[in-house]
């Protein structure tokens, strides 16, 4: 059984420990952030939580509009503006949202939980929604992880596509990964986590 403990984000599968697909790949040093000035890592990490959950109430049809408008009167990022970016995209593209925020794990070891699997042009792809797009981020090999967890619990409805939609005030940016050797990419940086874990120099 998955569990998962918001603080710390921390996966447990019947009571051990597992890597998410985000800490392998910062412990891979794949993806880093460390060239963002702490106090804007911050922030931009607190914003993007944001926008996630709201988006997530969205697409569940569980969300408070008035408490977004009235929390945008008072904070200086703007929620309102990205969630109608998202809502633009869910309508041009037509997709279908099949999956929300759905935690699985790995026989190979790991566990994860991507933003959305949506059928797009009768096709399944799994989809990360983004504030913000770095080339040091590893989007690419995040979305291979999630496939991978996605095409082992259901084998029958693989994934074929993989994009990031980049939110901006009230549109978007529709970014695809097509490389296929990236999922072995990430089962490499898997095995580099499990290195690093044995050999004691992980915290």
């Amino acid at each position: 059984m998955l569990t998962y403990i918001d603080e710390g984000h921390k996966y447990y599968w019947d009571g051990l420990n597992v890597p998410g697909v985000n800490e392998i790949l910062l412990a891979s040093g794949i993806s880093s952030f460390d060239h963002i000035p702490a106090h804007k890592r911050e922030a931009g990490m607190h914003f993007g939580k944001v926008i996630h959950s709201v988006c997530e109430l969205h697409d569940k049809d569980d969300l408070d509009l008035d408490w977004v408008i009235e929390n945008d009167l008072n904070t200086e990022y703007k929620v309102r503006p990205y969630l109608k970016g998202w809502i633009k995209f869910v309508r041009e593209s037509g997709c279908k949202i099949i999956s929300i925020e759905q935690k699985l794990y790995s026989k190979k070891g790991f566990a994860g939980r991507h933003d959305r699997v949506i059928k797009l042009n009768n096709v399944n792809t799994l989809l990360d929604i983004k504030t913000y797009i770095d080339s040091k981020g590893g989007t690419d090999l995040q979305l291979a992880g999630y496939s991978i967890l996605w095409d082992e619990n259901y084998p029958a409805e693989r994934i074929k596509n993989r994009i990031a939609v980049c939110l901006t005030p009230e549109n978007y940016q529709i970014i695809p990964y097509r490389n296929k050797s990236d999922k072995n990419d990430f089962l490499c940086c898997l095995q580099m986590y499990n290195l690093k874990l044995k050999r004691g120099l992980l915290k």
